[in-house]
Order: C-alpha cells, then structure tokens, then sequence
C-alpha cells in the first residue's frame, strides 16, 4: 500500500436502513478483507429538504 491515509472513499447519505446503508457496509467489509482502507463521508441526501406526509393526500 502507499502513503495514502485511505484507499477508498465513500459518499453517500447512510442514515437510511435497508439497501442504502447496508450495501455500502457490505462492499467496506470485502475492502477490508482485500487490506484496503476505506473512509465514509456521509452527506445529507435531497430528500430530507422535504416535508414527510403522515397521511395520504
């Protein structure tokens, strides 16, 4: 490995459970077993800009 303080870099907005947080900890795990370093940066994504509706309109 070089000097770098990482190998990879993540951005995304993980706060969100499922498929948006979850892929991402699968592909740092497999990095992690192939000796690479990876770094997250979590980044609010669009969508919380907006007013969530309780109720059907």
């Amino acid at each position: 490995m070089s000097g770098r303080a990482y190998d990879i870099i993540a951005i995304g907005d993980f706060h969100f459970p499922g498929g948006a947080a979850s892929g991402p900890a699968e592909q740092i795990r497999a990095q992690a077993a192939a000796g690479y370093r990876t770094a997250l940066i979590h980044v609010k994504g669009p969508v919380l800009k907006y007013p969530h509706l309780s109720t059907p309109e």
